[in-house]
């Protein structure tokens, strides 16, 4: 069993042995639109986002909130799935943004990624940690 110690300031968990400061690893919350920004409604999802995570010190484990905007074309953003047997083109949107989004992320360095679909909950406290 690993052990776990919260590391204060900036604030991350450390498994095992001790990380510097220039060792631990660097984990970003990146958030994907299928469109840009502008595109969403009823109020400034992103704004309210980076406003709990500034306030919260990125929740003690992200270091950066990182927005990735794919700009899928509002006739391509589409997801029934009713038409799967009718239309091939019934994930287009999603199947888009995750390509769009992947490509950003690739280019900006990272080693890992994970992805959570807006409809995935996790399950178990503390999920992240054991990441």
């Amino acid at each position: 069993e690993q052990s776990q110690t919260w590391v204060g300031g900036h604030g991350y968990y450390e498994y095992g042995e001790n990380y510097s400061e220039e060792e631990r690893p660097i984990v970003d919350l990146v958030l994907s639109f299928s469109r840009t920004y502008a595109d969403l409604i009823g109020f400034d999802t992103l704004s309210s986002v980076r406003d709990l995570f500034e306030a919260h010190d990125g929740w003690g484990c992200f270091s950066d909130l990182v927005p990735i905007a794919s700009n899928i074309e509002p006739e391509l953003d589409i997801y029934v799935p009713s038409a799967v047997q009718t239309n091939p083109l019934w994930a287009n949107g999603p199947n888009n943004q995750f390509l769009k989004s992947y490509t950003q992320v690739k280019t900006k360095g990272y080693d890992a990624m994970v992805v959570m679909e807006t409809d995935v909950q996790p399950q178990v406290n503390g999920w992240l940690d054991m990441m």
